[in-house]
Protein backbone atom coordinates (compact mmCIF):
# COMPACT_ATOMS: atom_id res chain seq x y z
CA UNK A 1 0.00 0.00 0.00
CA UNK A 2 1.24 3.47 -0.89
CA UNK A 3 0.52 6.38 1.47
CA UNK A 4 -1.95 6.26 4.34
CA UNK A 5 -5.51 5.06 4.72
CA UNK A 6 -8.20 5.20 7.36
CA UNK A 7 -11.36 3.40 8.41
CA UNK A 8 -14.30 4.14 10.70
CA UNK A 9 -15.54 1.36 12.97
CA UNK A 10 -18.16 0.82 15.68
CA UNK A 11 -17.36 0.47 19.39
CA UNK A 12 -19.24 0.55 22.69
CA UNK A 13 -18.54 4.30 23.06
CA UNK A 14 -19.28 5.33 19.46
CA UNK A 15 -17.68 5.28 16.03
CA UNK A 16 -13.88 5.50 16.19
CA UNK A 17 -11.31 5.99 13.45
CA UNK A 18 -8.00 4.33 12.72
CA UNK A 19 -5.25 5.57 10.39
CA UNK A 20 -2.48 3.28 9.14
CA UNK A 21 0.40 3.11 6.68
CA UNK A 22 2.42 0.30 5.18
CA UNK A 23 4.53 0.27 8.37
CA UNK A 24 1.75 0.07 10.93
CA UNK A 25 -0.95 1.98 12.78
CA UNK A 26 -0.35 5.74 12.62
CA UNK A 27 -3.12 6.91 14.94
CA UNK A 28 -6.42 5.99 16.59
CA UNK A 29 -9.16 8.62 16.82
CA UNK A 30 -11.80 8.21 19.53
CA UNK A 31 -15.33 9.52 18.82
CA UNK A 32 -16.08 13.20 18.54
CA UNK A 33 -19.61 14.47 19.22
CA UNK A 34 -20.72 13.38 15.72
CA UNK A 35 -19.28 11.01 13.16
CA UNK A 36 -18.80 13.86 10.72
CA UNK A 37 -16.66 15.60 13.33
CA UNK A 38 -14.56 12.47 13.73
CA UNK A 39 -14.02 12.31 9.97
CA UNK A 40 -13.22 16.03 9.88
CA UNK A 41 -10.61 15.61 12.60
CA UNK A 42 -8.95 12.75 10.68
CA UNK A 43 -8.90 14.82 7.48
CA UNK A 44 -7.38 17.82 9.28
CA UNK A 45 -4.51 15.82 10.79
CA UNK A 46 -4.02 13.29 7.97
CA UNK A 47 -5.29 14.95 4.76
CA UNK A 48 -3.46 12.43 2.57
CA UNK A 49 -5.31 9.42 4.07
CA UNK A 50 -8.04 7.75 2.03
CA UNK A 51 -10.86 5.59 3.36
CA UNK A 52 -10.22 1.90 2.65
CA UNK A 53 -10.87 -1.54 4.06
CA UNK A 54 -8.64 -2.12 7.10
CA UNK A 55 -5.37 -3.91 6.52
CA UNK A 56 -4.65 -7.11 8.46
CA UNK A 57 -2.64 -5.18 11.05
CA UNK A 58 -5.33 -2.48 11.37
CA UNK A 59 -8.01 -5.17 11.71
CA UNK A 60 -6.05 -6.68 14.59
CA UNK A 61 -5.90 -3.26 16.27
CA UNK A 62 -9.64 -2.68 15.73
CA UNK A 63 -10.45 -6.04 17.31
CA UNK A 64 -8.37 -5.18 20.38
CA UNK A 65 -9.84 -1.67 20.73
CA UNK A 66 -13.39 -2.99 20.43
CA UNK A 67 -12.70 -5.63 23.08
CA UNK A 68 -11.08 -3.15 25.48
CA UNK A 69 -14.12 -0.86 25.30
CA UNK A 70 -16.35 -3.85 26.08
CA UNK A 71 -14.46 -4.49 29.31
CA UNK A 72 -11.93 -7.07 28.10
CA UNK A 73 -8.15 -7.02 28.46
CA UNK A 74 -6.78 -7.38 24.89
CA UNK A 75 -3.18 -8.00 23.93
CA UNK A 76 -1.82 -5.40 21.48
CA UNK A 77 1.69 -6.88 21.35
CA UNK A 78 1.13 -8.16 17.80
CA UNK A 79 -0.05 -4.76 16.50
CA UNK A 80 2.62 -2.86 14.57
CA UNK A 81 2.83 0.91 15.09
CA UNK A 82 4.23 3.50 12.69
CA UNK A 83 6.19 5.67 15.15
CA UNK A 84 8.43 7.29 12.57
CA UNK A 85 7.47 10.82 13.62
CA UNK A 86 7.52 10.17 17.39
CA UNK A 87 10.51 11.57 19.37
CA UNK A 88 12.74 9.08 21.17
CA UNK A 89 11.77 10.10 24.70
CA UNK A 90 8.07 9.90 23.82
CA UNK A 91 8.60 6.36 22.54
CA UNK A 92 10.11 5.38 25.90
CA UNK A 93 7.10 6.88 27.68
CA UNK A 94 4.71 4.92 25.43
CA UNK A 95 6.61 1.68 25.92
CA UNK A 96 6.42 2.05 29.69
CA UNK A 97 2.75 3.06 29.55
CA UNK A 98 1.94 -0.17 27.72
CA UNK A 99 3.31 -2.10 30.71
CA UNK A 100 0.81 -0.55 33.18
CA UNK A 101 -1.71 -3.30 34.05
CA UNK A 102 -5.40 -2.87 33.41
CA UNK A 103 -7.16 -1.26 36.39
CA UNK A 104 -3.98 0.44 37.67
CA UNK A 105 -2.67 3.97 37.19
CA UNK A 106 0.61 5.86 37.46
CA UNK A 107 1.38 9.56 37.86
CA UNK A 108 3.62 11.56 35.54
CA UNK A 109 6.29 11.63 38.24
CA UNK A 110 6.17 7.86 38.72
CA UNK A 111 6.61 7.29 34.99
CA UNK A 112 9.52 9.74 34.84
CA UNK A 113 11.20 8.07 37.82
CA UNK A 114 10.73 4.63 36.27
CA UNK A 115 12.48 5.90 33.13
CA UNK A 116 15.41 7.16 35.19
CA UNK A 117 14.49 10.81 34.58
CA UNK A 118 12.79 11.86 37.83
CA UNK A 119 12.93 15.54 36.86
CA UNK A 120 11.16 14.99 33.54
CA UNK A 121 7.55 14.87 34.77
CA UNK A 122 6.60 17.76 32.49
CA UNK A 123 8.12 15.99 29.46
CA UNK A 124 6.16 12.85 30.36
CA UNK A 125 2.97 14.90 30.56
CA UNK A 126 3.67 16.42 27.15
CA UNK A 127 4.27 12.99 25.62
CA UNK A 128 1.02 11.64 27.07
CA UNK A 129 -0.86 14.72 25.84
CA UNK A 130 0.32 14.02 22.26
CA UNK A 131 -0.26 10.25 22.21
CA UNK A 132 -1.66 9.34 18.76
CA UNK A 133 -2.08 5.63 19.55
CA UNK A 134 -5.17 5.93 21.75
CA UNK A 135 -5.99 2.76 23.74
CA UNK A 136 -3.22 0.78 22.03
CA UNK A 137 -0.94 2.91 24.21
CA UNK A 138 -3.19 3.29 27.30
CA UNK A 139 -2.30 6.89 28.15
CA UNK A 140 -5.53 7.17 30.19
CA UNK A 141 -3.71 5.18 32.90
CA UNK A 142 -1.20 8.02 33.45
CA UNK A 143 -2.54 10.82 35.66
CA UNK A 144 -1.54 14.07 37.31
CA UNK A 145 -0.02 14.13 40.78
CA UNK A 146 -2.69 13.22 43.31
CA UNK A 147 -4.34 10.88 40.75
CA UNK A 148 -6.37 13.69 39.21
CA UNK A 149 -7.79 12.90 35.78
CA UNK A 150 -6.85 15.46 33.14
CA UNK A 151 -7.65 15.62 29.44
CA UNK A 152 -6.71 13.01 26.89
CA UNK A 153 -4.73 13.91 23.80
CA UNK A 154 -6.59 15.56 20.89
CA UNK A 155 -7.09 12.04 19.53
CA UNK A 156 -9.34 11.36 22.54
CA UNK A 157 -12.33 13.14 21.03
CA UNK A 158 -15.05 13.79 23.61
CA UNK A 159 -14.10 10.76 25.73
CA UNK A 160 -12.55 11.39 29.17
CA UNK A 161 -9.83 9.51 31.03
CA UNK A 162 -12.26 9.00 33.87
CA UNK A 163 -14.72 7.19 31.60
CA UNK A 164 -12.05 4.89 30.18
CA UNK A 165 -10.69 4.10 33.65
CA UNK A 166 -14.21 3.34 34.88
CA UNK A 167 -14.48 0.70 32.15
CA UNK A 168 -11.33 -0.89 33.57
CA UNK A 169 -12.48 -0.77 37.19
CA UNK A 170 -10.14 2.03 38.29
CA UNK A 171 -11.49 4.89 40.39
CA UNK A 172 -9.33 8.02 40.10
CA UNK A 173 -9.98 11.31 41.87
CA UNK A 174 -12.30 13.64 39.97
CA UNK A 175 -10.84 16.42 37.86
CA UNK A 176 -9.66 19.57 39.64
CA UNK A 177 -12.23 22.22 40.38
CA UNK A 178 -11.98 25.70 38.87
CA UNK A 179 -11.01 27.04 42.33
CA UNK A 180 -8.11 24.56 42.56
CA UNK A 181 -6.89 25.51 39.07
CA UNK A 182 -7.10 29.30 39.47
CA UNK A 183 -6.12 29.63 43.15
CA UNK A 184 -3.47 27.00 43.90
CA UNK A 185 -2.37 26.80 47.51
CA UNK A 186 1.04 28.36 48.14
CA UNK A 187 3.83 26.03 49.35
CA UNK A 188 4.35 25.98 53.14
CA UNK A 189 6.91 28.35 54.63
CA UNK A 190 8.63 28.64 57.96
CA UNK A 191 6.37 30.03 60.67
CA UNK A 192 7.28 33.16 62.57
CA UNK A 193 5.87 35.03 65.60
CA UNK A 194 3.10 36.62 63.52
CA UNK A 195 1.70 33.21 62.60
CA UNK A 196 1.50 32.22 66.26
CA UNK A 197 -0.39 35.47 66.97
CA UNK A 198 -2.75 34.57 64.12
CA UNK A 199 -3.35 31.12 65.61
CA UNK A 200 -4.29 32.62 68.98
CA UNK A 201 -6.55 35.18 67.30
CA UNK A 202 -8.37 32.44 65.41
CA UNK A 203 -8.95 30.66 68.72
CA UNK A 204 -10.85 33.80 69.77
CA UNK A 205 -13.03 33.77 66.64
CA UNK A 206 -11.13 36.56 64.86
CA UNK A 207 -10.13 36.23 61.16
CA UNK A 208 -6.53 37.20 60.53
CA UNK A 209 -4.51 37.71 57.37
CA UNK A 210 -0.79 38.42 57.36
CA UNK A 211 0.16 40.89 54.68
CA UNK A 212 3.64 40.21 53.43
CA UNK A 213 3.95 42.58 50.47
CA UNK A 214 2.68 42.37 46.88
CA UNK A 215 5.11 39.61 45.86
CA UNK A 216 4.41 37.32 48.82
CA UNK A 217 1.52 35.10 49.75
CA UNK A 218 -1.00 35.49 52.54
CA UNK A 219 -1.59 32.83 55.17
CA UNK A 220 -4.67 31.66 53.31
CA UNK A 221 -2.50 30.68 50.33
CA UNK A 222 -3.74 33.34 47.88
CA UNK A 223 -2.12 36.62 46.92
CA UNK A 224 -3.02 39.07 49.69
CA UNK A 225 -4.86 41.40 47.30
CA UNK A 226 -7.13 38.61 46.11
CA UNK A 227 -7.77 37.64 49.73
CA UNK A 228 -8.82 41.15 50.70
CA UNK A 229 -11.15 41.39 47.72
CA UNK A 230 -12.94 38.38 49.17
CA UNK A 231 -13.28 40.12 52.57
CA UNK A 232 -15.88 42.93 52.41
CA UNK A 233 -14.98 43.94 56.00
CA UNK A 234 -11.30 44.37 55.23
CA UNK A 235 -11.32 47.93 56.53
CA UNK A 236 -12.49 46.83 59.99
CA UNK A 237 -9.71 46.64 62.59
CA UNK A 238 -10.12 45.21 66.06
CA UNK A 239 -7.80 45.62 69.07
CA UNK A 240 -5.80 42.56 70.04
CA UNK A 241 -6.38 40.94 73.45
CA UNK A 242 -3.51 41.66 75.86
CA UNK A 243 -2.37 38.02 75.88
CA UNK A 244 -2.06 38.11 72.10
CA UNK A 245 -0.16 41.39 72.18
CA UNK A 246 2.40 39.89 74.49
CA UNK A 247 2.77 36.90 72.19
CA UNK A 248 3.24 39.20 69.20
CA UNK A 249 6.09 41.13 70.78
CA UNK A 250 4.31 44.18 72.26
CA UNK A 251 2.79 47.38 70.89
CA UNK A 252 4.17 50.34 69.05
CA UNK A 253 4.23 53.72 70.83
CA UNK A 254 0.81 54.71 69.51
CA UNK A 255 -0.78 51.48 70.88
CA UNK A 256 -1.57 50.14 67.40
CA UNK A 257 -0.70 46.62 66.27
CA UNK A 258 2.56 46.28 64.38
CA UNK A 259 2.47 46.66 60.62
CA UNK A 260 1.66 43.44 58.83
CA UNK A 261 -1.16 42.20 61.07
CA UNK A 262 -4.68 42.97 59.87
CA UNK A 263 -7.72 41.71 61.69
CA UNK A 264 -11.12 41.05 60.14
CA UNK A 265 -14.37 40.22 61.86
Amino acid sequence: MVGRAYAIFDTAIGRCGIIWSGTGVVAVQLPEAREIDTRRRIFQVHPEAREQRPSENAELAIEGITGLLQGHDPDFSEVSLDAGGVPGFDRRVYEYTCSIPRGETRTYHEVARALGASGASYSVAQAIAKNPFMLIVPCHRVLEAGNYTDRLSPYGGVISKRRLLALEGAHPIASKTLFEVLLPVAPPRARDARHHVADDALDHGIRVSLRCGPRRQAVCGMPHRSFHRLCPLRQLRLPLPRRLLRAGGGLDADRRPRRGIHLHA
